[in-house]
């Protein structure tokens, strides 16, 4: 009888641990701390107190993952500026652009292919914000892995379009863990985000278990983006004047 792979994740601070059999480990993945002195002449600083310091790790399966709280070094922050960057080999290959925790709300978070970590906040009186959760994959696994691209003619039947240039396409892919990945940064094809809208439907293998929501962001805030058992994923948007979303971040694990 073979033994089943278990992964177990210590959580923002630690180390991250992966064993096939009890007390065998077989890799290791070291978080990488971001110094100070680069926050601090980015304007920011680690919260500090019971909160992670920033840092960053590439796991086995070449998605980067973030850690750690920041709070504005001097008394007021730019609406938009770069927290730090990442080194080559942990960069995207195209800007993804996620929702983080600010103190109060949301904030935009965009990861360039430069590197640049760059934060969008709402307001300049903002005190602290988080980037615990927030994972992408890097341009060698966006390059080389199976990303199944959502046909331009499913988007348009469903009202959708992609943004292009500089923004991945409606896409998605399956890691060795199971996990399915979404990616893309799409606009509504006639103008304004409907109330509710289905974007695409996810083949069998790629859905998850049980319904499932997460937060996704607009041009001008926040909507839910609900992918259901059977494979549909659709934006639930409660009015406004919306034109773009994007589905960077959004992940699950795929059912039996």
């Amino acid at each position: 009888m073979s033994l089943l792979t278990v992964t177990t994740v210590h959580f923002a601070g630690s180390d991250l641990e992966r064993t096939s059999a009890p007390g065998e480990v077989i890799a290791r993945s070291v978080w990488n701390d971001v110094a100070p002195s680069v926050l601090r002449g980015n304007g920011w600083q680690n919260l500090g107190s019971s909160r992670s310091t920033v840092g960053y790790f590439r796991d086995e399966s070449g998605v980067v993952h973030l850690k750690g709280a920041v709070a504005p070094a001097f008394e007021r922050i730019p609406r938009s500026s770069t927290v730090f960057r990442l080194p080559e080999g942990d960069r995207p290959g195209r800007a993804v652009v996620l929702p983080v925790l600010a103190d109060g709300g949301l904030a935009r978070l965009t990861i360039r292919p430069d590197g640049a970590v760059v934060a969008v906040v709402e307001r300049r009186a903002t005190k602290s914000l988080s980037l615990d959760g927030v994972a992408f994959p890097t341009a060698r696994v966006s390059s080389f892995r199976s990303w199944r691209v959502v046909s331009p003619a499913e988007l348009q039947r469903n009202g959708w379009a992609n943004i292009g240039r500089s923004r991945s396409p409606a896409s998605y892919y399956r890691d060795e863990s199971g996990v399915v990945h979404l990616a893309g940064g799409l606009r509504a094809y006639f103008g304004r985000i409907p109330d509710r809208s289905t974007v695409f439907v996810l083949p069998e293998g790629f859905r998850p278990e049980a319904d499932a929501e997460f937060a996704a962001l607009l041009d001008d805030g926040i909507a839910r983006v609900g992918v259901a058992a059977t494979g549909s994923v659709v934006v639930a948007f409660a009015g406004g004047s919306a034109e773009s979303l994007s589905l960077d971040g959004i992940s699950f694990r795929a059912g039996a």
